[in-house]
């Protein structure tokens, strides 16, 4: 029997047909199998199973759609995609198979999605259960497909029965096939029934299916070549086809070749580079285990087929049973169906060579294989023949120019009419007619003009690339255009118009090359930076890696006469090398292998984790991998998969940034599966998308982190606990942070002004009726200045994101920083927390200015301007893990955003919270509304409470709390600012109208939150009421509050009632976050801020049997315990209600212990960043003259987050603070001020060395035991331990209270030493500094031993006091001499006495130390003085290392002996050999007898260090001897030598100078741990001051980008949108008669063309811009006559600047009937010495009307 039925290739006329008569004939036979794996199968479809499916959502689809309708299908790969596609067809429906925006892009993927829904109009959206929660978030993001209902397919009822047969034919539409087009606006080709039957045919012709034939597929079955050669061809002939999901083979290309050999299977295809995959990751062993000899139809096609490719892969698995001739290279596109050519089964693929250069000259000019020269590999081009076309349809190659067929050997385009040929592109009649609709030059046609370049040779067709510019790089199509406009944005130092993006072939695939001019002002600058700025972005917008980029002169890009860029001369020039070039970088592979990366010593590579057979499900294995040995092995894993240096990858940088794609992410999850053995979900790279985050999610790092870090209170406790606001931030009309909006408040300050002109023009919308159609009555508003202005590098946006951005979600990411700073938490501290964020968001005017132009909204425009990613924005952008939401309830969304922030923290979903809200007005729309619904306030006052209240008016601002239980901030030592007691929230329900407020529902809602809070009404002292100023809204709100406050209330018991609105307008969404950082700014003052514009209360209130108050003046808090309300009621009903406490109060700190030097450090991203910062520190210092200056440091050093500009004061009060801060603003240099910037690619290795005997005096660190616990402690230690060891208390010596010499006998000096530096290094590690090596000179290195681990401090002390002891003991002492020269030059002096004197010590290449006999050195020095050789003698005790200490050695071993030495934590270099012992390694008792007699090998022990990258070197002792050592020996290359102490220096200031040049360097110092032994306050300090610029959305038919700019683009119908974009406002004046005014602003960002003249590099107004300005002004004037220029002279050169905004003026007055005369004038904007009335004249000029 058969497996298979061919139907005839003509009996079905759609594809409906053909599926009903397969279930009636085959209905048994199986379809398709989808596997999860190579060999797992997981769901199967019999023809009769299909048929049944596609009639239940047909059916549906009946019911709810018209026939013809389109319908969006949103599917994983499997079979439910299969069945609704067949769905469609079954109902008449037009199926557009989509892919789901990606989660690791999608920003970029929504677009095209949106792009796509806009193009279709879909009426019905299908998707399946695993799927729904996604799409229906992304129609939330989607407002296209608002309106379209969605139809989960896998839930629908059998309605099957139901189904009727569809009116179609072939000619019907089947799908929609959307491909990128060159603008990066997908085009949805138009399949028919009939194309599809046709070119399933056609592939079957070409096929030859066998009767045993089977396929597989993993390609996505929404592309064309996986549904029409997946799908549709399998049902076609009648095979049995296996279905994998990309990723599967993505992360495991084994799987694909398994699924072939399993099931026999005889055709599968995919791009070249899947080949390539499976030749690169299919091991020996797996290849053994398959069989490809079933394999016929080996198909090749998405991308140009390459030779190399075939033969690697047919030599790779012939081992596999893989036969190479059955290659099958094919020529297609989606504008065909799929297919348009191929070769012949069986035969392997022709493959030629051709001269390269005749193929430029559109020639093909045979190389043979016997004429072919050794090293002229670059003059030959290989292709791969794509076969025939079939006689039904007709291909020609084409002369595009002349539209005439080209001979055999001639290049040209190639065109092709036939049944395939598909109907045109879907609403896109110009597309269509020039892609589907050519004609040859003699009439014949139409044809479809393919756009690849191509020939035919000996009847076969060779592709040699794209007519118009095409990158392909791993089957995916790239235009070069979006690259170039993706490069030019990323970089102010770029031109515009001024780069090339194309592909060359380099390691046997296309790589990515960009050209791109330089800004003549750039030239100097960090062009490195740019390059990689550009490499950045082009990785995260288009998901590929950059091979080359070339940055040349500004003019030198190869562009047409007409300014055309010309891409395949950019190319020829590149490939020759004879560009411009100015800086120039390339991706060399060669040096991933070669280039190191920084790990910790310990490390090593880690090897595959071998199962423990212990391990049972009920006891999870323990990883055997760790979290640093992970990181190492991805930065080299990752760095050879991208083609990266391992030193240039950071661990916290998302893998995105480096142009990993989904391919390569996925492959990533299969190498780990690899290591780990152990399965992981191929998305991994994108659920933890760092380094980092990946390394601690594997090592389970995350849970560990969340189970030791956390102290979980008692559960009832936590329930109950008041919420603590820890921090705050705010930007307020009038105020730019907390402390400028108290005393604004306290002051009576009115924040509100007319709008600004920048927003829009107030006199063309305003009315003074209220309810005037299109207008408003108010010109008032609370704006906030330079909301265009944003610093996006800071939070590691790019500029081109930023213009896409909604300025909301940038105040809000400003304002968190700000709040955490206040808070004094390091933002850098909460990343990977279960920190919350909140936000309350309800205006949307920039994405309605942006989506004015739908065309141009780019990648960013939907995550820019989504809600939810207001919250999410926040928490990606900290790494917060917390949940995350945006809230929309109007008026009260920032309210209720704090109060499910604090519900949130109740029930452990956050440890803190971030929560409050945001609001701009950037459009009159909403306004305009507003007052027709008389809502606003005549006089743009809110006159809350007050008889003449008419309405409020609106503002805009941003307040955000961060947000804390109560006994966790106490126990952190957090500075509470208030506290939350409880708070409550509830909605109107059906009231008197949806807007209207409702007096009982407040009610309630204030009765509840007191309940939550556990406070009686009468206690509640002041309330911060919603107070929206309305003659209705203001009398309820005061009822409700009476009703609830006032029973049980004392006469006494004042309840003053207040409303920020009087003072800063109406915030709408930021309107409950500003009254509740008011309250808690009167909270902590105690005192309450005047309620502006009362003088006479409302006529509908009544405080009659009340103790309300409305203040107009500061008042003290009117009761001892300080309790407030605040209500935020929103226009839709949803009331929130909150009830705050004064915070508790602190003790008074005191230390019993306290240094008397303190450290502040500061840091930017910018040099100039740094100066404003310190600027702001000492502005504050000079407001507050009484700060502690212990209390500033510790809030600035563990409260803000380390950048690479720094800045460190040691310091001992607030007034030296502050005049140090300005020493330094005078860039005065001064001993305690240091200044550096850390290197960003620069990882400092650290090294400790311990200082040996000598270096001892009396008193050493006696500073640091009166003042540091750390240290005392671990010294007393010691001495404790010391003293069943010696006969004085070490202390005793140390610090003697009368003159004791013992500290200078060996007995004492070792010892004391080893304390010392132990708990100096104990001290180091406290502030977070490790070291990566040790070296210890002498006794120095048995304190390194001991910090290094490899002993007990117990056995350390125990071994250097035998040292000591015995030493001490020697009856001959002997001397040592220092000299100056080579071991080498003192060998033959040393000969005759080397049973007496030896080396003891080589302390740099002329630095020897000679030790023995007394007699016997002092006639060896004798000698050398005579030789020449200089000497100096040593003060010592003994002759250490020489061989008078033998008489010691034996019973010094035997103690050595005692002790179980361990292996080695820290890498340690051995004074013996000068070489590493390293981690894992330790030492017997016979190496510290030879380490006691040998000589010190200190100078091989520093080159060992330096050759392993320790470049900072810190001495662990009582003096800078090692250093001054060090210094000699390593003179050459930069190293940094601090100290710990010095013997004429105060203890702290030397210590504390090392802490600064570490903190400079770029070592981050735990501050925490500085501070630990200390009790400190976190105080509110100044904030980070970000370095803003304009960044606002470019429209290319407006010329207004920036806010001031943009009021053309309010108003649809305002005849000034028709205004010349050189000219702004204009006005006609009355006297003189016929003179005409316009004002403009130059912005050369927004109008990059006046920045093409330039004159000694910056940009200059040209003589024909001029001339241009002056016809515009008289076209406007004087109407559309002919215009000629009489006459200009040009006065003085106009620079423009080449950022911001220039002021110019055209004055134009009549002088007859036919002559005018203009003046063209400047003026400097903003420019504090300029007067207001002073213009420069630069040009005149006389027009001659015609």
């Amino acid at each position: 029997m058969k497996t298979r039925i061919l139907p005839p290739s003509r009996e079905f006329s759609t594809l409906v047909n053909l599926l009903r008569w397969r279930a009636a004939q085959q209905p048994e036979q199986r379809i398709y199998t989808f596997l999860t794996d190579g060999d797992k199968e997981k769901d199967a479809l019999t023809f009769a199973e299909l048929d049944h499916q596609a009639r239940i959502i047909g059916a549906s689809l009946q019911e709810r759609v018209p026939r013809g309708s389109r319908a969006l299908l949103i599917y994983p790969s499997g079979l439910d995609f299969i069945v609704a596609f067949f769905g469609c067809l079954y109902s008449g429906i037009i199926a557009v198979p989509v892919y789901p925006p990606s989660a690791v892009r999608s920003d970029r993927t929504l677009t095209k999605f949106r792009a796509i829904a806009q193009n279709v109009d879909a009426e019905v959206v299908l998707t399946s259960t695993t799927l729904s929660s996604k799409v229906a978030n992304l129609i939330q993001q989607t407002p296209e497909l608002q309106s379209a209902p969605v139809l989960v397919t896998d839930t629908l009822t059998d309605t099957s029965s139901q189904w009727e047969m569809p009116d179609v034919d072939s000619a019907t539409l089947a799908f929609l096939q959307y491909t990128s087009g060159s603008t990066g606006v997908p085009k949805g080709v138009m399949v028919t029934h009939g194309n599809l039957l046709h070119n399933l045919s056609l592939v079957a012709r070409y096929c030859q299916h066998p009767e045993t034939a089977h396929g597989v597929t993993w390609l996505p079955l929404y592309h064309d070549l996986g549904l029409i050669g997946g799908v549709l061809q399998p049902l076609y002939a009648g095979y049995e086809s296996t279905i994998m999901a990309p990723t599967t083979f993505l992360q495991r290309p084994y799987r694909w070749l398994q699924a072939i050999s399993n099931t026999q299977a005889t055709i599968s295809g995919a791009p070249n580079f899947a080949y390539d995959l499976c030749v690169r990751k299919v091991t020996e062993e797996q290849k053994k285990t398959l069989d490809l000899s079933h394999w016929e139809i080996v198909a090749n096609g998405a991308e140009p087929v390459r030779a190399d490719t075939l033969e690697r892969f047919a030599e790779a698995f012939a081992v596999s049973g893989f036969r190479r001739n059955y290659f099958y290279p094919s020529y297609g596109m989606a504008e065909a169906t799929l297919l348009i050519s191929a070769g012949t089964k069986g035969v392997f693929p022709t493959v030629r060579s051709f001269d390269a250069q005749s193929l430029k000259q559109n020639l093909a000019q045979e190389v043979p294989a016997t004429d072919q020269q050794e090293g002229e590999e670059q003059n030959i081009r290989t292709l791969v023949s794509s076969g025939k076309s079939q006689d039904d349809q007709t291909m020609l190659i084409v002369d595009p120019e002349t539209s005439t067929p080209c001979p055999a050997d001639r290049v040209g385009e190639i065109w092709l009419s036939g049944p395939s040929v598909a109907q045109g592109y879907w609403q896109r009649p110009a597309e269509t007619a020039e892609t589907f609709q050519a004609h040859l030059a003699d009439g014949q046609g139409p044809f479809l003009r393919t756009g690849d370049l191509g020939f035919s040779h000996e009847d076969e067709l060779f592709i040699t690339g794209r007519l118009k510019d095409l990158i392909i790089i791993r089957g995916s199509n790239h235009y070069p255009q979006d690259i170039e406009k993706t490069v030019e944005n990323c970089h102010a130092a770029l031109r515009l118009n001024g780069g090339a993006a194309f592909s060359i072939e380099a390691g046997g695939e296309e790589r990515l090359v960009i050209v791109h001019e330089v800004e003549r002002t750039a030239l100097s600058s960090n062009l490195a930076e740019v390059a990689a700025t550009m490499r950045q972005a082009i990785s995260l917008q288009h998901e590929v890696q950059v091979y080359a980029i070339a940055l040349i002169k500004p003019g030198s890009l190869p562009k047409t006469s007409s300014g055309k860029v010309q891409r395949r001369g950019t190319k020829e020039h590149y490939l020759e090398g004879s560009l411009d070039v100015v800086y120039s970088w390339q991706q060399d592979a060669s040096d991933v292998g070669t280039q190191q990366v920084a790990r910790p010593a310990q490390e090593t590579t880690p090897q595959p984790v071998q199962e423990e057979q212990s391990v049972t499900e009920e006891q999870p294995s323990k990883p055997t991998i760790d979290v640093d040995t992970l990181r190492v092995w991805l930065v080299e894993h990752v760095a050879e998969a991208l083609k990266v240096a391992p030193t240039a990858i950071d661990v916290r940088t998302p893998f995105a940034y480096y142009g990993m794609d989904s391919a390569q992410a996925v492959s990533l999850s299969a190498d780990l599966e690899d290591l780990l053995h152990r399965s992981l979900a191929p998305t991994l790279a994108y659920d933890y998308p760092t380094i980092d985050a990946l390394a601690r999610y594997l090592a389970n790092g995350e849970e560990l982190v969340a189970t030791e870090a956390v102290e979980t209170p008692d559960q009832q406790r936590f329930d109950q606990d008041a919420i603590a606001i820890i921090g705050l931030g705010c930007r307020f009309p009038g105020a730019q942070d907390p402390e400028q909006f108290w005393k604004m408040l306290r002051n009576g300050v009115d924040g509100i002004s007319e709008v600004p002109g920048e927003r829009w023009n107030s006199q063309d919308y305003y009315a003074e009726t209220p309810a005037t159609p299109g207008k408003m009555n108010t010109r008032w508003g609370g704006f906030l200045p330079d909301v265009d202005k944003f610093d996006p590098a800071f939070f590691g946006i790019s500029p081109r994101e930023a213009n896409g951005m909604d300025p909301q979600q940038r105040l809000l990411l400003e304002v968190a920083w700000e709040t955490l700073e206040n808070g004094g938490i390091s933002p850098a501290r909460l990343a990977g927390s279960q920190t919350g964020v909140f936000v309350g968001i309800s205006s949307d005017d920039y994405s309605r200015l942006q989506f004015r132009h739908p065309e141009e909204a780019d990648a960013y425009a939907g995550t820019g301007n989504a809600h939810s990613i207001a919250a999410n924005r926040l928490s990606y952008v900290l790494d917060l893990r917390g949940p995350s939401m945006a809230m929309d309830t109007a008026c009260s969304s920032s309210l209720l955003a704090v109060h499910q922030a604090c519900q949130s923290l109740r029930n452990h979903e956050c440890t803190l919270a971030l929560a409050g809200g945001v609001n701009l007005i950037l459009t009159p729309e909403l306004t305009i509304t507003f007052s027709q619904a008389r809502m606003m306030s005549s006089d743009g006052r809110c006159k809350t409470f007050d008889e003449s209240a008419d309405g409020y008016v609106r503002s805009e601002g941003c307040g955000l709390v961060l947000l804390k239980p109560l006994s966790e901030a106490q126990r952190d030592g957090d500075t509470v600012l208030a506290v939350i007691r409880g708070s409550a929230v509830n909605q109107d329900g059906r009231s008197n109208g949806l807007t209207a407020p409702n007096g009982p529902s407040q009610e309630a809602v204030i009765r509840q939150a007191l309940n939550n809070a556990g406070i009686q009404p009468n206690l509640v002292s002041y309330v911060e009421t919603h107070g929206s100023s309305t003659p209705l809204g203001d009398p309820i709100e005061v009822a409700a509050l009476k009703s609830v406050l006032m029973p049980q209330r004392t006469p006494e018991q004042t309840c003053v009632l207040g409303a920020v609105k009087s003072n800063i307008g109406h915030l709408e969404s930021a309107a409950g976050i500003a009254g509740l950082i008011k309250t808690v700014l009167s909270l902590q003052k105690g005192e309450i801020a005047p309620n502006l514009h009362f003088q006479q209360l409302n006529s509908h209130i009544s405080f009659e049997d009340t103790t309300f108050a409305i203040p107009t003046q500061p008042m003290p808090w009117p009761t001892e315990r300080r309790i407030a309300g605040v209500s935020a009621f929103g226009f839709g009903g949803t009331n929130v209600h909150m009830i705050l406490e004064a915070a508790p109060k602190t003790r008074a700190v005191t230390n019993e212990m306290e240094r008397p030097l303190h450290v502040l450090t500061l840091s930017a991203h910018s040099d100039e960043a740094l100066r404003q910062l310190a600027r702001r520190y000492q502005s504050f210092l000079k407001e507050h003259p009484g700060t502690v200056v212990a209390d500033l440091c510790y809030t600035a050093n563990t409260g803000r987050v380390p950048f690479a500009s720094r800045l460190a004061i040691t310091t001992t009060t607030a007034e030296r603070l502050r005049g140090q801060l300005a020493t330094f603003l005078q860039d005065k240099p001064a001993p305690t001020i240091q200044q550096g910037r850390k290197a960003a690619a620069r990882s400092h290795k650290l090294a400790f060395l311990f200082t040996g005997q000598g270096s001892q005096y009396v008193g050493m660190a006696r500073q640091l035991y009166d003042t540091q616990p750390t240290f005392r402690a671990a010294l007393e230690r010691c001495d404790q331990i010391l003293q069943q060891y010696l006969e004085q208390p070490l202390l005793s010596v140390l610090y003697p209270s009368l003159e004791n010499p013992s500290l200078d006998e060996t007995a004492y000096t070792q010892p004391a030493l080893f304390a010392l530096e132990y708990a100096l290094a104990e001290l180091w590690r406290s502030w977070g500094v490790v070291p990566d090596m040790l070296l210890g000179h002498s006794v120095g290195e048995y304190v390194a031993a001991c910090v290094a681990g490899m002993m007990s401090l117990e056995d350390g002390l125990k071994l250097i006091s035998a040292r000591g002891r015995l030493m001490q003991a020697l009856q001959q002492p002997g001397s040592m001499v220092a000299t100056f020269a080579t071991p080498e030059q003192l060998r033959p002096f040393m000969e005759p006495v080397r049973q007496l004197v030896s080396i003891a010590a080589i302390n740099g290449p002329q630095s020897v130390v000679l030790s023995g006999d007394a007699g016997a050195l002092q006639e060896m020095t004798q000698k050398l003085e005579a030789a020449g050789i200089a000497t100096h003698p040593m003060t010592v005790s003994h002759a250490f290392h020489s061989p008078l200490m033998e008489p010691m050695l034996d019973e010094f071993e035997q103690v050595a002996s005692e002790i179980a030495f361990k292996p080695l934590q820290i890498p340690l270099v051995s004074n013996v050999t000068g070489q590493i012992l390293s981690v894992g390694e330790s030492v017997d008792a016979h190496y510290w007898r030879t380490q006691t007699r040998s000589a010190v090998q200190f100078a091989a022990g520093l080159d060992t260090l330096a050759s392993q990258g320790c470049d900072v070197f810190v001495e662990i002792g009582p003096a800078a001897t090692l250093i001054n050592m060090g210094k000699r020996n390593l003179s050459a290359g930069e190293y940094s030598w601090l100290s710990s102490l010095r013997k004429d220096h105060g203890n702290w200031q030397t210590l504390l100078e090392s802490v600064s040049k570490l903190f400079v360097l770029g070592v981050d110092l735990d501050w925490s741990g500085f501070d630990h032994d200390y009790q400190r306050q976190r105080i509110a300090l100044p904030t980070y001051p970000f370095e803003r610029q304009r960044y606002w959305f470019e429209t290319s038919d407006a010329p207004a980008t920036q806010p001031e700019a943009r009021r053309t683009e309010f108003v649809e119908n305002n005849p000034v949108s028709q205004r010349h974009p050189l000219l702004d406002t204009h006005v006609a004046l009355v006297q003189p008669v016929r003179m005409h005014v316009w004002e403009s602003i130059l912005n050369t960002q927004r109008t990059p063309y006046l920045k093409d003249h330039r004159v000694q590099g910056s940009p200059a107004l040209s003589l024909s811009t001029y001339i241009e300005m002056a016809q515009a002004a008289s076209r406007e004037a004087f109407g559309t006559n002919n215009y000629s220029l009489k006459e200009i002279e040009l006065k003085k050169l106009l620079l423009l600047p080449e950022e911001g905004p220039q002021k110019v003026q055209v004055v134009l007055s009549a002088d007859t009937q036919d002559q005018a005369t203009f003046t063209i004038y400047s003026h400097a904007v903003g420019a504090p010495d300029q007067p207001h009335d002073h213009w420069t004249l630069h040009a005149t000029g006389k027009i001659h009307t015609h």
